[in-house]
């Protein structure tokens, strides 16, 4: 009887023993998630990432004989050149664009051209169209004064739409960063991933893996060919259209479709120009 007894408690203890290091667990799990959620988006993205562009770290770094930290500094300080020298060359432009034209709008100059007649003949709005835009042409300040809540809406919404653009860049680079340091470490990580995977799934869960990793290097080449034919389908537009700078625009749409941010930020001005 008293052993039972003993083995009753042991067994219950052990129970309460294994719950309350379940519910430590668990806790450490949810705090951690709620601690990475914020950054998840910028984590997945460099997973992605850095599993995209493994195969040309690997070329990298047997090509050049480098070491795993040297051949993934370089290759995330090239993709970060290749993202963010466009979005800065760019900006630096429309700054230098927006301060040369609000000189000539202090000095009284024509900062709009006048319309062409051909516009009169659009249906529908072609005559009030046309109004606007030599009204535009002749006296731009006054037609900017009597439209300061619109032109305050349209800055509003504009600046909105920079600062999403803003941000996807600036979290993109952070992925590129973060994507550099799993490259630094991606042997390691490898065999963990896969030691984890067969644990939980034998050869299967290696498999899994495998299939995972070649669906995210097919699906990264799918979404930058997409980006590559739209980029030059909108690159061919710009110069049948006499668009000044259109390789340099026709870049920064490249970078802004691989990031998933869309090249309409740079087209409705060059559209509506």
């Amino acid at each position: 009887m008293i052993d039972t007894e003993k083995g009753r408690a042991d067994i219950t203890r052990f129970t309460i023993d294994v719950a309350v290091r379940l519910t430590l667990i668990a806790s450490v799990v949810v705090v951690s998630l709620l601690l990475l959620r914020p950054v998840a988006p910028l984590i997945l993205w460099a997973i992605i990432l850095s599993v995209a562009v493994y195969p040309l770290f690997v070329v990298m770094r047997q090509r050049l004989r480098l070491r795993n930290w040297l051949a993934a500094t370089l290759l995330s300080l090239l993709l970060l050149v290749l993202l963010l020298a466009p979005v800065v060359i760019l900006s630096a432009s429309a700054i230098e664009s927006l301060d040369a034209y609000a000189r000539m709008l202090a000095r009284g100059q024509h900062v709009v051209p006048p319309p062409p007649d051909a516009i009169r003949d659009w249906p529908f709005v072609g005559t009030r169209l046309h109004d606007f835009w030599q009204n535009a042409s002749n006296d731009l300040r006054t037609l900017l004064s009597a439209h300061v809540g619109q032109i305050a809406s349209l800055g509003r919404w504009i600046g909105r739409i920079a600062a999403d653009v803003f941000i996807e860049v600036l979290q993109f680079a952070g992925a590129i960063i973060v994507a550099g340091v799993l490259l630094a470490y991606s042997e390691k990580l490898t065999d963990t991933v896969r030691g984890l995977a067969a644990r939980i799934a034998d050869a299967r869960g290696r498999h899994f893996v495998e299939i995972a990793s070649s669906t995210i290097r097919n699906v990264s080449q799918g979404v930058i060919g997409i980006a590559l034919l739209q980029s030059a389908l909108l690159g061919i537009g710009m110069l049948v259209a006499g668009v000044p700078f259109a390789g340099a625009i026709t870049f920064v749409c490249l970078v802004l479709a691989i990031v998933q941010v869309g090249p309409n930020i740079i087209m409705i001005p060059v559209i509506i120009w």
